[in-house]
Order: C-alpha cells, then structure tokens, then sequence
C-alpha cells in the first residue's frame, strides 16, 4: 500500500495547552493504513488499556507537530514576535491570539503556506522512520 500524505497531514497538528491523558492520541494502522483515535481503539477495537495500544505491532502514533511553536517560528522569521508579544492579552489561548493577529496582518495565506510545509515534512519524517511508502501528490 502507498499512504497519501495529505490523507494525514493535519492528523499531525498538536496542541500542548489542549489536555489528553494520552501522549498520543492519533494512532497510525499498517494494517489498512487508516488513522484511528486512541477512543477507537479502546471503544471498538479489542484493546482494554492504553499501553496494549503501545505495545502493539499493528498500530503506532501519528506524528505530533508542534502548533503553537509553529506558530512562533513563523512569527520569529518574520520578526514578529516582540509585537506579538504586546497582542496576546486577552485571548484564552496563544493560538486564538496568534489567529487574530495574523488576521490582522493579512498573513493568513502565508500563514497557511508555512504550516502545510511544516506538516508535510514532519509526516514525510514520519513515514521514513517507519518505512512507509508514501505519494506527496495533491
């Protein structure tokens, strides 16, 4: 079988303020390389604890990326984050701050471009580590 990476690409978007009393919660078949959520697995599955789920040959974790740190280094590159830095009152989380903010610029687009980049190296990362053949078309 041959994984399309955009099928995981935002499968990978990791959020580390939002809780999860699982460190991966997105789990990765290569069996039928389907994604499944640790729910899945524990609901429907066969698996009764978390740890069958790591210690299983047929499934493992997704990649995690990183959204807020993303986020950050796409500021940073464009030497924004000392503004940013004066903007983030108010929000409930970096991330809605980050949102609004880029709004604001009109860096959405280019915001976009940036993360679809990072998420695509890290799921190409990914499936090299687990030796799974993969096709980037669109």
């Amino acid at each position: 079988m041959v994984l399309q990476i955009e099928t995981i690409l935002y499968y990978g978007r990791y959020y580390p303020f939002i809780e999860n009393e699982y460190g991966f919660y997105w789990w990765f078949s290569n069996i039928d390389f389907t994604i499944y959520s640790v729910d899945e697995l524990l609901g429907r599955m066969g698996f009764y604890t978390y740890q069958d789920i790591c210690d299983s040959d047929v499934f493992f974790p997704l990649f995690k990326t990183d959204i807020v740190q993303t986020e950050k280094n796409f500021l940073s590159e464009r030497s924004l984050l000392k503004e940013f830095g004066m903007y983030i009152g108010g929000f409930p989380d970096e991330d809605a701050a980050f949102k609004s903010f880029i709004e604001k610029l009109g860096l959405q687009n280019q915001w976009f471009e940036y993360e679809r980049y990072i998420l695509r190296n890290d799921a190409v990362a990914w499936c090299k580590k687990h030796n799974i053949v993969f096709d980037m078309a669109t």
